[in-house]
């Protein structure tokens, strides 16, 4: 959704009722992908084209800088998913976490 002036928008005309009642003149919304990352930045205006300049500069790097952080959770979550599995399967094979396993050699 990009509107620069919600008083001659003609699309969306139940979201526009509501928005011009609340005083919402302008909105634009940012989507956004990245490595499996979905997300979307919505901005309103209180005057018609007031976001104009704004996407284009500060409100990108934001939607960057959250996006790349929700990726950096996601991989970390991952990590320790994986660190409780492999402890899991170290304490189901008889080992401790971190004990180093020894195999006995045949004859001796």
């Amino acid at each position: 959704m990009d509107t620069e002036d919600l008083l001659t928008e003609r699309r969306w005309p139940g979201y526009r009722a509501l928005a011009l009642e609340s005083g919402v003149r302008s909105c634009v919304t940012l989507p956004y992908r990245r490595s499996g990352i979905e997300a979307t930045v919505s901005l309103f205006g209180y005057r018609p084209g007031a976001l104009e300049r704004s996407v284009r500069g500060p409100v990108g790097i934001l939607v960057e800088e959250i996006t790349t952080g929700l990726l950096r959770d996601r991989r970390y979550r991952a990590a320790l998913a994986e660190v409780g599995q492999l402890e899991t399967a170290a304490l189901q094979g008889g080992h401790r976490p971190g004990e180093r396993h020894r195999h006995a050699r045949p004859g001796l």
